[in-house]
């Protein structure tokens, strides 16, 4: 920034210096020291005009690469928690597998008079646990599923926004 005005200074201070030299052998095809100096300012004014867009354009950038990465962060959270929950969700579905086996064994020695009846009960009991489990992991699930795919919309339409400032510039 300070090069730049350096560089609008020296070359006000140029042009100037050329225009006196100028008007001291001003020829009616040349234009007056006026003249210049109102080109000067008018290139001074689009310098000024110009490097007011960029700076809007770098703060606009900012901002929205912050929140490219703050969402990115929110979609792989989600990502990595859909993973954790569907991990559970299996190990569940396989253990109330097994101790539905289980219980039908036991009850098989209940009625052979080989195992107790409470022990039959308590592992019911354990099995409607882990189907209460499973259902409120599938619903887990299904909440963590939409959430995701919210999150990666509101992602593709900051990599859309991204993309249009990108195709701005050039």
């Amino acid at each position: 920034m300070k090069r730049l005005f350096t560089l609008v200074v020296l070359s006000a201070g140029f042009v100037c210096l050329t225009a006196q030299a100028a008007s001291a052998q001003a020829t009616p095809g040349r234009p007056t020291q006026e003249q210049s100096l109102q080109d000067l300012v008018n290139e001074v004014r689009q310098l000024r005009a110009m490097i007011q867009r960029v700076t809007i354009t770098n703060y606009k950038t900012n901002i929205l690469v912050e929140r490219l990465k703050f969402q990115q962060e929110t979609v792989t959270r989600l990502s990595r928690e859909l993973d954790d929950v569907r991990e559970s969700l299996a190990d569940t579905r396989t253990t109330v597998a097994r101790m539905k086996e289980q219980a039908s064994r036991f009850q098989s020695g209940v009625e052979s008079g080989v195992r107790n009846s409470d022990e039959l009960a308590a592992l019911k009991l354990e099995v409607e646990g882990l189907n209460q489990r499973e259902a409120r992991l599938a619903m887990r699930e299904t909440q963590v599923m939409n959430d995701l795919s919210t999150e990666r919309m509101r992602l593709a339409e900051l990599n859309d926004q991204l993309t249009k400032l990108e195709s701005d510039l050039r």
